[in-house]
């Protein structure tokens, strides 16, 4: 029988709560972290303070279960309130406005009413090519505008709740009018609306990281259990090996901390904060890495200081206004919640208290920056006990994680990337489908499969590396596709090698990718070129056409280790990245 007990970590600031910490709901000492209670609660907050709560994905809706066994009938899912944008009212109105002079039988319509139903349906559509009449595209576009913002639909929410126990039952005009399949009521109330209206919210969260843990670690450690300091830990993100790392195997995480060269869990966690919109916005993050690597993050001047975590804006605004805490948080939600007459209440503030004209820009530029997503120290500190503790079992117990990351890990990622990691992990793979577990065939650690029927499992050529990419997303060969690499080419420029530049050829398979709006759009790739490397692409403007590819083969220029700078780029598939170069 599973165990009753599930394992959890928090999410936000109750991780400064000492009581919280005594009581076990969290693994954050405050104390020792130097946490700020005004975070969590303080004299000056009207609402209720909540906790957040992160249990393995695998076992949430077990722990939905047992809620409403504990109290039948009284346990009911709130909503998301769906709204419409602009385009999605034009595409509805527009189609609507189609359908009304068409047949209602789909087999009746003519090919020009059927060609542009379909180019409605396409991202791009474009109004003028649909309706023929100028007035009844002017009202159609009225109409849109007047709906933006207005409910479009319910969407059930992840992970919030409402126990109406001292109702004895759920109220029947707060229940949707819908039957889920699941057997979940939902209310017709969105998470604001619920607090609005004097019920407690709870909400079960959930993530992959923990179901991992949970898996490879067996019972066996807490969060507190993992050491301080360790040096192979540090090394393996000094050296960007991440790959697996729920919450920092994203290609900005693995940089940063390359970077960092985190010493213990406590840099891990400001790794994880730096990278968010608030800290790492117009340059921030950039910034902030060369003060690291200075030695100045401990800068003296309390306006110098970089805004990492939320918690940095409370202090920040309390040295500003000579305030407390309290008043101090107030304030920093005026900014997250960018209430704008209060922010200028705010700057004639600092200007009253004497503050020079450069002081108050820092913090108007600073402070303004929290209306983007950020961490507070303690959701950091949370995750980067969960980081710290599965980059110890990647290091220490290395087959079961990968075991664990296999039946759990659902990243940006493509399938073959975690294969082959855990095969350069020294384990033989298996083409049965799983949930796995850790095994032996032929004397070596082995992947099993829980069905128990192992069998044609020898890789017997090239060939069979590629039927198993195509059947599988992945290959059991132990040698990487031999068409992959990068390789020098001869310099394109006089002045190149004074530049200090070296252009390379490559081929490889991608691994993940994104597009970035910065000052300018950019995509990034990352390709695998041979077993355990992993290179960066960085390519100019915005090339959606590449990731339909299995590979990517190009030219470019490495600007440092591990990254490359794209001159041409163009799509690879299976048999160019298999072919020997």
């Amino acid at each position: 029988m599973r165990d009753m007990k599930i394992g959890h970590i928090i999410r936000g600031s109750a991780g400064s709560s000492l009581v919280c910490f005594l009581l076990g709901i969290t693994k954050i000492d405050p104390i020792l972290f130097g946490l700020q209670l005004a975070r969590f609660m303080n004299n000056g907050r009207l609402d209720l303070p909540d906790i957040d709560i992160d249990v393995p994905y695998n076992r949430r809706e077990e722990l939905f279960r047992r809620i409403s066994e504990t109290w039948p009938k009284q346990v009911a899912h709130i909503s998301n309130y769906v709204t419409y944008g602009h385009k999605v009212a034009l595409r509805e109105l527009a189609k609507a406005s189609l359908l009304s002079k068409m047949s209602e039988k789909s087999e009746l319509r003519t090919p020009e009413e059927k060609k542009k139903l379909r180019a409605l349906a396409k991202k791009s559509f474009k109004l003028e090519t649909l309706i023929e009449d100028e007035a009844e595209r002017k009202e159609i576009l009225k109409a849109a505008q007047e709906k933006v913002g207005t409910l479009k639909n319910y969407s059930l929410h992840c992970g919030g709740i409402v126990i109406f126990e001292e109702e004895g039952e759920i109220p029947e005009e707060l229940k949707l009018d819908c039957e889920r399949d699941d057997g979940k009521i939902q209310l017709n109330l969105n998470k604001d609306d619920t607090e609005d209206s004097g019920f407690i919210k709870i909400d079960i969260l959930s993530n992959r990281g923990l179901a991992i843990l949970t898996e490879a670690d067996e019972g066996k450690h807490t969060l507190l259990d993992y050491p301080w300091f360790d040096g192979k830990i540090r090394a393996l993100f000094s050296r960007g090996d991440t790959i697996g790392l729920t919450f920092s195997e994203s290609r900005g995480c693995r940089r940063v901390l390359m970077e960092m060269r985190p010493r213990h869990m406590g840099d891990v966690a400001i790794a994880l904060a730096v990278i968010r919109p608030a800290a790492a916005g117009d340059g921030r993050k950039g910034a902030f890495l060369e003060r690291w690597k200075k030695g100045a993050e401990e800068e003296d001047n309390p306006y110098l200081r970089p805004i990492v975590f939320d918690d940095d804006a409370i202090i920040r605004i309390q040295d500003l206004l000579k305030c407390d805490a309290a008043t101090a948080d107030r304030w920093r939600k005026v900014f997250a919640k960018e209430k704008k007459e209060e922010m200028r209440q705010f700057y004639l503030k600092l200007t009253l208290a004497g503050h020079s004209r450069e002081i108050c820009q820092m913090a108007k530029s600073d402070l303004e920056m929290l209306s983007y997503y950020s961490f507070c120290k303690s959701h950091a500190i949370s995750y980067a006990q969960l980081v710290w503790a599965l980059a110890w079992h990647k290091v220490y117990n290395t087959h079961k994680f990968w075991i664990a990351v296999l039946n759990h890990n659902h990243s940006d990622y493509r399938k073959w990337v975690m294969w082959r990691e855990a095969k350069c992990s020294g384990l033989q793979l298996t083409r049965e489908k799983g949930p796995w577990h850790l095994g032996v065939r032929n004397g070596l650690p082995a992947i099993l499969s829980a069905q128990g029927t192992e069998q044609s499992l020898i890789c017997k050529s090239a060939t069979q590396d590629i039927s198993d990419y195509r059947n599988l997303g992945y290959w059991l060969g132990d040698s990487f596709l031999k068409g992959c690499g990068i390789w020098p080419v001869a310099q394109r420029k006089i002045d190149s090698a004074l530049l200090n530049k070296k252009d390379v050829r490559f081929c490889g398979i991608i691994a993940c990718g994104r597009i970035y709006k910065r000052d300018s759009l950019l995509t990034f790739i990352t390709i695998g070129t041979e077993n355990g490397v992993f290179i960066d692409l960085i390519i100019s403007g915005t090339r959606r056409d590449l990731f339909s590819w299995v590979g990517v083969q190009g030219t470019g220029t490495i600007k440092k280790e591990g990254t490359i700078e794209v001159d041409s780029i163009r799509g690879a598939s299976l048999d160019i990245c298999s072919k020997a170069s």
